[in-house]
């Protein structure tokens, strides 16, 4: 395998939900220095593309949402024990 760069330009949305989580949207461009060939899947042939079309550097289109749980030791606001110090 030869060396080739990588660039991922992302945004990302991050709303906090609590004190402890918060839900993420990413979305990234990937770019890859090197070129994809069928070969580096296992296939011999190139299942009716043009191999013109092997000589582009690979790039895709990254999605995602997630939610984040934090182990930081603080509680949530409001946790109906009596206490107003976040505790």
């Amino acid at each position: 395998m030869t060396q080739a760069t990588y660039f991922e330009p992302t945004v990302s949305f991050v709303m906090a939900v609590d004190v402890n989580s918060s839900y993420r949207f990413t979305v990234g461009y990937p770019i890859y220095g090197f070129n994809f060939t069928p070969g580096m899947i296992g296939l011999s042939e190139n299942l009716g593309y043009d191999p013109a079309d092997f000589t582009k550097v690979s790039s895709f289109l990254t999605v995602g949402f997630g939610w984040s749980y934090y182990f930081n030791g603080k509680k949530s606001q409001g946790g109906g024990g009596g206490d107003d110090d976040g505790w």
